[in-house]
């Protein structure tokens, strides 16, 4: 888990140094799904922005078992559950989906190990944040 930690680490690097990498990765998130807009209709994109790029960290020192990372996605899940902003589940796979097309664009040095990599890393938390849907 560590070599693909370091990967993810080094892609979201490469990502970030890409001209505004977060805003297209949205453009492609709200075409992926006719429900996904609404989610986003009174939302402060440019403050969006800034949680989305901090929630991509947690997401990596989650997977690599960082208490921060755990303390972290624990408010993200929180925040996203049926009791507060009621995510849908389903709609992670579009959110996953949205991100990867944007990191094989913007990372230079992609490859099928580092989508793995991404997978293996964004799936630990995202599957986390789906078990905690229905609870308080």
């Amino acid at each position: 888990m560590k070599n693909s930690i370091d990967n993810v680490k080094k892609s979201y690097g490469r990502c970030l140094n890409t001209e505004d990498f977060i805003g297209q990765f949205y453009e492609v998130f709200l075409k992926s799904h006719p429900s996904v807009p609404e989610f986003f209709k009174d939302v402060d994109m440019a403050n969006q922005k800034k949680l989305l790029r901090f929630g991509i960290n947690y997401l990596i020192l989650f997977a690599n078992g960082d208490m921060a990372g755990k303390s972290a996605i624990n408010r993200i899940a929180s925040t996203h559950s049926k009791a507060n902003m009621a995510i849908p589940p389903y709609l992670y796979q579009y959110w996953r989906t949205s991100l990867l097309k944007v990191i094989e664009k913007a990372d230079y040095a992609f490859t099928p190990e580092i989508e793995s990599d991404w997978n293996l890393v964004l799936e630990k938390g995202i599957s986390y944040i789906i078990a905690h849907h229905d609870k308080v």
